[in-house]
């Protein structure tokens, strides 16, 4: 009887170890995801202000 609740205690603190494992995976892989579409997006935003068309004064743009 004592065996099989350890068994089963041991069963589950395993699978617990398992999920917390693989769910720290997960919000690693989420993260690096998120911080490479970031710095891209940062990129993105960096490249399109250093278009020159951007640093002309409204005046010229209007005429």
């Amino acid at each position: 009887m004592a065996y099989s609740i350890s068994h089963r205690f041991n069963t589950q603190f395993l699978l617990s170890v398992e999920f917390v494992r693989t769910t720290f995976v997960k919000i690693c892989i989420y993260t690096a995801l998120m911080a490479e579409k970031t710095s891209n997006i940062t990129q993105q935003i960096t490249d399109v202000m250093n278009i020159p068309e951007l640093h002309l004064s409204p005046t010229l743009l209007i005429q």
